[in-house]
């Protein structure tokens, strides 16, 4: 019998149309091969994550699937769903078999491909000072291969130069949750808790709740900063006992405050013109009390009437004294600068104000003449 040509075509197309199916069922029915084949051969990460989302939904336990759907997911930008897929196959490292093992080395060194390359990225762009982009860049690097502790900290130096107090500070808590002993965590996180804590006090309505809570978590980090074995270096553990010390002396503990100072000069003996400095941070914050305790111990600490450090400690403390009524106090400290520097008028402006509210009136009066003769005596160029 002859077929048509007719009967031919159609049987052709009948032919083919089978074929058709039957290609498309083999494809639905092997989301594997197609996975690989996207992402190997065509490298079309998106029409492959498709295919390999459906291969790990078939075979949840294959290496292959979990792999090659990892990498999809890192090349369209899904890091963190990526690192999960990666970490389920990184745990598997010593499986007893041979093709975890293999796609799990190979995880590995996916993941820290795609972690170092932004990585590095970000150090670039931190050196070109460019730290918004740097941040994206370190910001990837922690959700790819978030164990890695250093991406943290860079990330969260970013955020401090963004002024993202809040955001830097879990960083740096995120990387001393990974590794409590990192050498330079604990300083990254004393910085940036020091900043926290300057905002909070600077605010025009303070929190007193958050500013107590920033200054619980700096202690912590000081004392573990200046325990015994604690590897920081020389500088950085005599600084943590001189803010031990501010600590102490804004509390009255003055005791407390004292060792950690004596500690701190033992240690780097330059550290007193800090603690001269954190006195006049309290007297600048009309925190008079405290002032007066740093900077007397300053003085202690320097025991030289001739040093300028000393010289302006006493200043500040005669005007704490004033400030805070203790009159007797003002007098003495300039008495003291006045038998040191008799041609400074502004001593005796002091003293005198410190006489007329004791109500030592004659004093006062000799003081305010004194202080009126130097005065013109500056505007006219004569001298006694």
């Amino acid at each position: 019998m002859i077929v048509k040509r007719t009967g031919l075509l159609a049987a052709l197309m009948t032919a083919l149309s089978a074929g058709a199916i039957a290609t498309a069922v083999f494809a639905q029915s092997d989301p594997l091969a197609n996975c690989k084949y996207y992402t190997k051969t065509t490298g079309d990460f998106e029409q492959g994550l498709k295919h390999c989302q459906a291969a790990v939904e078939k075979y949840p336990d294959d290496p292959e699937a979990r792999f090659y759907a990892a990498w999809c997911m890192a090349e369209t930008g899904q890091w963190e769903d990526a690192w999960t897929s990666f970490h389920w196959l990184i745990e598997r490292k010593d499986s007893d078999d041979k093709n975890t093992r293999k796609h799990a080395d190979l995880a590995d060194k996916q993941a820290l491909f795609y972690y170092q390359t932004h990585f590095n990225r970000g150090l670039e762009l931190v050196k070109a000072e460019e730290y918004e982009e740097a941040y994206a860049e370190f910001d990837i690097a922690t959700k790819i291969y978030p164990e890695k502790i250093d991406a943290y900290l860079n990330r969260g130096f970013t955020e401090t130069q963004r002024d993202d107090l809040d955001a830097a500070l879990a960083s740096f808590e995120t990387a001393l949750s990974l590794d409590p002993e990192h050498e330079q965590a604990p300083l990254y996180y004393w910085d940036a808790l020091n900043l926290k804590l300057k905002e909070l006090r600077s605010a025009d309505a303070r929190d007193t709740v958050a500013i107590a809570d920033v200054t619980e978590k700096l202690r912590g980090i000081l004392n573990a900063l200046v325990a015994e074995g604690s590897q920081v270096e020389s500088e950085d553990r005599a600084a943590a006992h001189l803010q031990l010390a501010d600590f102490a002396f804004a509390e009255g503990d003055n005791e407390t405050a004292l060792e950690h100072v004596t500690k701190a000069t033992e240690i780097a003996p330059e550290k007193i013109a800090e603690l001269y400095n954190i006195g006049i941070e309290f007297y600048n914050n009309d925190d008079y009390g405290p002032a007066t305790q740093a900077l007397k111990t300053v003085m202690d600490q320097i025991d030289d009437e001739t040093d300028p450090i000393w010289l302006k400690a006493l200043y500040v403390v005669g005007l704490s004294c004033l400030y805070t009524s203790d009159y007797d106090g003002c007098i003495d400290a300039f008495d003291q600068l006045i038998e040191i520097e008799p041609d400074n008028k502004d001593y005796y402006i002091k003293r005198g104000t410190a006489h007329a509210k004791k109500g030592n009136q004659e004093q006062a009066s000799q003081d305010i003449m004194k202080w009126e003769e130097m005065k013109e005596a500056e505007v006219t160029g004569t001298s006694e």
